[in-house]
């Protein structure tokens, strides 16, 4: 089994890159003190909105030691169904785990969450 590596993303590069910050109640009540915030940043295409990445940031100990890790995750939408992916982000760079999830988007033609009002 691989050992677990740390992100390398800090929260300081993830509120320059345009994602805000805000604190969700439901990893707050699934990781108690070792939830230490939640960032999301909105990703649009010429006609709207494409989707949504929201970057995870917790704490756990064990026996070994305590540890921070990274998850990013997006909800894509198809034909009226829902697919929902999460990244643990140990070596990948922050533009390196957004590329990936444009690429997703593209290749697996996902719609757009929403369409832009325009006159």
């Amino acid at each position: 089994m691989q050992a677990l590596t740390p992100s390398t993303i800090q929260p300081a590069e993830l509120l320059a890159a345009g994602y805000r910050g805000f604190q969700d109640p439901i990893k707050r009540a699934s990781f108690g003190d070792g939830y230490l915030g939640s960032y999301q940043r909105r990703f649009d295409g010429n006609v709207g909105k494409r989707y949504f990445i929201t970057i995870s940031h917790t704490r756990a100990a064990n026996a070994k030691g305590a540890w921070e890790m990274m998850t990013a995750s997006a909800q894509f939408t198809r034909r009226g169904s829902t697919c929902n992916v999460e990244m643990l982000l140990q070596d990948e760079s922050l533009a390196e785990a957004e590329a990936l999830f444009a690429e997703m988007w593209d290749k697996m033609r996902f719609e757009h969450y929403e369409a832009f009002d325009r006159p």
